[in-house]
This record gives C-alpha cells, sequence and structure tokens, in this order.
C-alpha cells in the first residue's frame, strides 16, 4: 500500500493489515462464489434456502466483527472492564434499504439523484450475560455495558464503516445486561 493511496501517510504502514479473496462470478444465476485467502469458499446470492445475500453477509459480519472487537477489548483494556462476558447474543439485527436505490430510481424531490441504495437503517438488539462480579468485586450494571458498547462501536472496523454513512444510515443499537 502506498502512502499517497491513504490518508494516514504519516503513520507506520507496520499498523495496516491487508485482506484479499477472489470471487467468481456467474451472469446466468447472480451467483458469486467467493474463495477467501485461508482457502474456504463461499456461495452469495439472492436470498434463497442454499444461500444467504451480500446484505445479509454485511449484517452477519458487524455481528461477528463486533464480537471480536468485544473480546480483544476485555483482553487489552482490563482495567476499565474488568469483567466476563459468558455469552453475547444478537436477539435482532435487522438492516433496511431504500429498493428505489437498488432499481436506480431518482429522487425527483433531491435535484434528481439516485436514491441511496445502502443500508439508510439497522436495528440491533443484543443481550449480554456476564459474570455478576468483576474481577474487583464490583457488580456489573447495565451503565458498564453501555460503556463498553460505546467502545466496541468506535474499534470496530465493520461498525466504522457504518458509521461513515452516518448521514445515510440511521444506527439503533440496544444491549441489554441479563441475569
Amino acid at each position: 500500500m502506498s502512502n499517497s493511496n491513504n490518508n494516514n501517510s504519516s503513520v507506520d504502514q507496520q499498523h495496516f493489515k491487508s485482506f484479499s479473496l477472489t470471487a467468481t462470478c456467474n451472469s446466468d444465476n447472480s451467483e458469486t462464489i467467493v474463495t477467501f485467502s485461508n482457502g474456504l469458499t463461499l456461495n452469495i446470492n439472492s436470498p434463497s434456502t442454499t444461500t444467504i445475500s451480500p446484505l445479509e453477509l454485511q449484517l452477519a459480519s458487524l455481528c461477528a466483527c463486533e464480537n471480536i472487537t468485544l473480546k480483544y477489548i476485555l483482553k487489552t483494556q482490563q482495567e476499565h472492564y474488568p469483567f466476563v462476558i459468558k455469552e453475547m447474543n444478537y436477539k435482532k439485527v435487522e438492516g433496511i434499504i431504500d429498493t428505489r436505490g437498488f432499481r436506480g430510481e431518482l429522487d425527483t424531490e433531491s435535484n434528481n439523484e439516485m436514491f441511496y441504495s445502502g443500508f439508510v437503517g439497522l436495528n440491533i438488539e443484543c443481550e449480554i450475560r456476564v459474570d455478576k462480579e468483576t474481577t474487583t468485586g464490583r457488580i456489573i450494571t447495565q451503565e458498564d455495558i453501555n460503556k463498553l458498547k460505546e467502545q466496541v462501536e468506535k474499534q470496530c472496523p465493520i461498525h466504522a464503516m457504518y458509521k461513515l454513512l452516518n448521514n445515510k444510515c440511521k444506527i439503533n443499537s440496544q444491549w441489554k445486561l441479563i441475569e
């Protein structure tokens, strides 16, 4: 990656990590077979009983990325989050798109620009089960979970992509502490 192609030209390149994959697209049925760098493959298509859609994959990626980020934060920032998460259960992850953008329709009420085709809304409901006491003996509260959620959302790369679209994508994310 050359310094001229990124906004972090003063940042040491050792902090960057590249991800890659290959994809074969079948023009007959919209099927895309993705092969990842570890050799695993994934069939992506319009939603059906045997494939997942690209939008469902984005939502699943958000959940997985938040979980990985959560584990990293709990490991590296124990002085701020001295507790153990037993379970993180996404009860609802819903992405809302305006189908007019996908169809290429123009918004005649605002400069005849095409409607935005990405997610215009995300609704996330997550339940967090923890050991009730911290490693310091303090009881975990909903406020602790809210602070952790805010930190996860700041550090999660997938969540950051949606934050960049904050004027287009409204995110409603609720994490609830459960017994």
